[in-house]
């Protein structure tokens, strides 16, 4: 009826429901979108050579750099699309599973090397590939660690201890894969999380 549409307006546009409404939003974690990712994988790998006195990322460097900074999503995700996992963040942002897949690609990468000559593009895709794909893939799950640390939900982050630690399914899970990759965990702008808070 009118008079019940009116009570629910007055309820909403009073100060306490503004500022709860207002807090909500603001303890959400805020998803990072893909050239986010990118970017601090970037940022770090400068850091990490200019630390070390090695030389900035360039050419070849870059492609593992960047692929390390999307894998964990582009593994996570399109299973969790087709129900094979139960989060968009879980199996692939295990530091477990890093450690194994990152170990794995570093012994491919130096199996190569030692194979392919010394002046081809092969043997120096294989030289930065296994620095760079671990800065790429470790900023990736240090960034969205980041963002529920910030957020004041230290407890989101319990992904990186899958399959130690359960993980929730997000609601943006149930969407094409192809929107995460490019909208990041949060595609429609609304912040969706599910019962416990844990974004998409």
């Amino acid at each position: 009826s009118d008079s019940g549409s009116r009570r629910r307006r007055r309820r909403w546009h009073s100060p306490g429901a503004r500022r709860e409404a207002t807090f909500t939003r603001s303890t959400k974690p805020r998803p990072v979108l893909p050239l986010g990712h990118a970017a601090f994988a970037y940022l770090t790998y400068v850091a990490v050579a200019a630390a070390t006195r090695r030389k900035l990322p360039a050419r070849w460097a870059l492609v593992p750099l960047a692929v390390g900074s999307q894998l964990p999503d582009l593994l996570d995700k399109p299973l969790a699309f087709y129900g094979l996992l139960a989060s968009g963040r879980s199996m692939a942002h295990s530091v477990f599973v890093a450690i194994v897949l990152v170990g794995a690609i570093a012994w491919i990468a130096r199996y190569h090397r030692g194979r392919a000559r010394v002046d081809g593009w092969r043997h120096r895709l294989a030289t930065v590939t296994p620095g760079a794909l671990a800065v790429g893939y470790a900023t990736h799950l240090a960034g969205d660690a980041l963002t529920s640390a910030l957020a004041g939900r230290l407890w989101d982050s319990r992904f990186l201890l899958w399959p130690l630690a359960s993980v929730p399914r997000s609601p943006v899970d149930g969407v094409s894969p192809i929107v995460p990759a490019v909208h990041g965990d949060d595609p429609f702008g609304k912040g969706v999380e599910d019962e416990t808070g844990f974004p998409g």
